[in-house]
């Protein structure tokens, strides 16, 4: 008869390293699936389907499975055989998408607002085509996509922007120009162009505008400026913006 009068032993015997194996090896499955785990339900169903009822729950189901993937930008693009609703956090962006069962959408989550100043304060400009105006000044730059060295801002995430900008050029006479340009080119729509026009020349040429765009992460945003008749002008200017959603 086998012996069950021998106590057992619930901890890891001395100098055992099988726990830790363990953690390891759960560890390792974990990261070679990608961190994905099944979260497809059926919301607010009760066992009869009926989803008015106070009893109502969410039932898994069956055959389905949503991912929450953990990857870069590239690695949750490469993605196939998602269903609509699934999930990834791209570790790039600091951002969560959703598939929609063709592509994914962002959904910022943390430090999720975007909003930019930039300020030319002082400088010269000579302008008879369209010229990129330089900034010297990030007076904030919430999310860190503005591009002060380069003088632009790179969209951090795919969504709605409103940008507004503003010139002051001195002693003008003729017309002044300032447009909004989108990837080194003129986004093509009328609110993003603003003009003023005089002809007299001891008046200060002074422009506003505002335009609503909607960008893809990584496009870029620029302000270009124009003086229809040439020489040199004291140019000021303001660009600023944020994501609306």
């Amino acid at each position: 008869m086998a012996d069950f009068t021998k106590a057992f032993n619930v901890s890891s015997p001395a100098g055992s390293d099988l726990i830790s194996a363990g953690d390891d090896n759960i560890r390792d499955f974990k990261t070679a699936v990608g961190e994905r785990i099944g979260l497809e339900h059926y919301p607010f169903l009760n066992a009869l389907g009926d989803m008015t009822s106070a009893s109502a729950q969410g039932r898994h189901k069956p055959g389905y499975t949503s991912a929450v993937y953990i990857g870069t930008t590239l690695q949750i693009a490469a993605l196939s055989g998602m269903t609509s609703g699934c999930l990834a956090f791209d570790t790039d962006l600091n951002v969560l998408k959703i598939y929609s069962g063709s592509d994914w959408t962002t959904r910022t989550v943390g430090t999720g607002n975007h909003a930019f100043c930039l300020r030319k304060t002082t400088g010269t400009m000579v302008a008879t085509t369209n010229t990129k105006v330089t900034f010297d000044v990030e007076d904030f730059d919430l999310g860190g996509a503005a591009d002060l060295a380069n003088s632009k801002y790179v969209v951090p995430v795919t969504g709605i922007y409103l940008f507004q900008f503003a010139t002051s050029a001195s002693s003008t006479t003729y017309k002044t120009q300032a447009s909004i340009y989108k990837n080194g080119t003129w986004v093509g729509i009328p609110s993003a162009v603003a003009m003023a026009y005089t002809l007299e020349g001891t008046n200060v040429s002074m422009i506003n505008g505002s335009t609503l765009l909607s960008l893809t992460a990584n496009d870029y945003i620029e302000l270009f400026w124009l003086h229809e008749n040439g020489g040199t002008k004291t140019v000021t200017a303001t660009l600023s913006g944020f994501k609306v959603f």
